[in-house]
C-alpha cells in the first residue's frame, strides 16, 4: 500500500515540477521578448510634442507675465483677491507643467519636474498664507515664486514659432 502512494505522489510531484518548469520557461521568453520590443526613447520632441510645448510654455509666459498683479493684491493684504488669482490665472499652471514636462526627451523631464513641483510649492504656500492673512509669509514666497517659476520657464526650450502659410508661400515664389 505505501509503495501505491509513493509511486503516485511521486509522478504527481514530476508533473508538478515539469509544469511549473514550463511556466517559468515560458514567462522568461515573453519578459525578454517584451523588453526587446521597447522603443527607445526619442532624443528630440516630434513636432506633435513640441506644439503641445510652444503651446503650454505660452500659457505659462502669459502667468509669468501677469504675477504683478499676484503681488499687488499680497502687497495691499487683499486675501480675497489673492486666493481667486492663485486659482484663477494660476490654477492651469500645474497641468501646463505637467504638458510640458510629459513631452520633454526623457533625459530633461526629471530636472523640470523637479522646478515645476519647486513652483507648485510656492503657489501653495502662497495660498496657504492668503487664508491665514499672513502677508509676511506671502510676500516671502512671491519672491521665490517669481524666481523659480523664471528658472523652470529658462529650462524648458523656446522653440521657434512655425512660419505662417504667407511667410512660406511668399519664399517659394522668391
Amino acid at each position: 500500500m505505501t509503495r501505491l502512494f509513493s509511486n503516485r505522489f511521486s509522478n504527481l510531484g514530476r508533473r508538478f515540477l515539469g509544469g511549473l518548469l514550463a511556466l517559468s520557461v515560458a514567462w522568461l521568453s515573453w519578459g525578454n521578448v517584451a523588453l526587446a520590443a521597447r522603443k527607445a526613447p526619442a532624443e528630440s520632441p516630434s513636432d506633435a510634442q513640441i506644439a503641445q510645448i510652444r503651446k503650454a510654455r505660452g500659457q505659462m509666459t502669459l502667468a509669468q507675465s501677469r504675477l504683478g498683479e499676484l503681488g499687488d493684491y499680497i502687497a495691499s493684504s487683499d486675501w480675497t483677491y489673492t486666493a481667486n488669482f492663485i486659482h484663477g490665472p494660476l490654477g492651469d499652471l500645474r497641468r501646463e507643467a505637467a504638458t510640458i514636462n510629459r513631452n520633454l526627451p526623457t533625459k530633461e523631464q526629471k530636472e523640470a519636474r523637479k522646478q515645476a513641483k519647486k513652483v507648485m510649492n510656492f503657489v501653495e504656500r502662497i495660498d496657504a498664507s492668503a487664508q491665514d492673512a499672513n502677508g509676511t509669509q506671502a510676500s516671502k514666497d512671491f519672491v521665490k515664486l517669481e524666481a523659480s517659476l523664471e528658472d523652470y520657464l529658462d529650462l524648458i526650450p523656446a522653440f521657434e514659432p512655425e512660419p505662417a502659410a504667407s511667410d512660406v508661400v511668399e519664399a517659394a515664389a522668391e
